[in-house]
């Protein structure tokens, strides 16, 4: 009986001892995160990339890559609203020239009409300026990371 518990014990600090790899364990949500953008399902990249921050706070390798990859999340779901926006804005200019043919542009219904026009072009717009400060911040990533990798050598 006495073998048999000390077997376990052993066998237990054996497996509690073995270290694995944080890095390898976490690699595959970061992986999973990549094929939910391709997917267009930026909440599930979202979620994922959390996810690794939260459950494998030592996996720093894979860590950086979530967060510069997060950049890239926001980038493409940046890119997806703009185009929303754009067309809802192009619809809107066919609507405003639609509901305003012959009406003086001091009619009510011409006045509702631009400022809905117009707080449509102000969204699109924003989401545009979204877009670029994404792109920029990538830029800006892929330089701070070339010049890290020039100091490294």
């Amino acid at each position: 009986m006495k073998k048999i518990f000390v077997w376990a014990v052993a066998s237990l600090v054996v497996v509690s001892c073995s270290k694995t790899n944080p890095n390898s364990e976490a690699a595959p949500l970061l992986d999973e995160a990549r094929q939910a953008v391709a997917e267009k399902d930026f909440a599930k990249a979202h979620a994922l990339i959390d996810s690794i921050r939260s459950a494998y706070p030592r996996a720093t390798q894979v860590r950086w890559a979530a967060l510069f990859f997060e950049d890239t999340v926001n980038f493409e779901e940046a890119k997806v609203q703009s185009k929303e926006a754009d067309s809802i804005y192009r619809f809107g200019v066919f609507e405003f020239e639609d509901v305003t043919k012959g009406l003086p542009e001091y009619h009510p219904t011409v006045r509702a009409a631009s400022e809905k026009l117009d707080s449509l072009k102000m969204e699109r717009n924003r989401m545009q300026m979204k877009v670029r400060f994404f792109h920029r911040k990538i830029q800006e990533r892929l330089k701070q990371k070339e010049q890290q990798n020039k100091q490294d050598k």
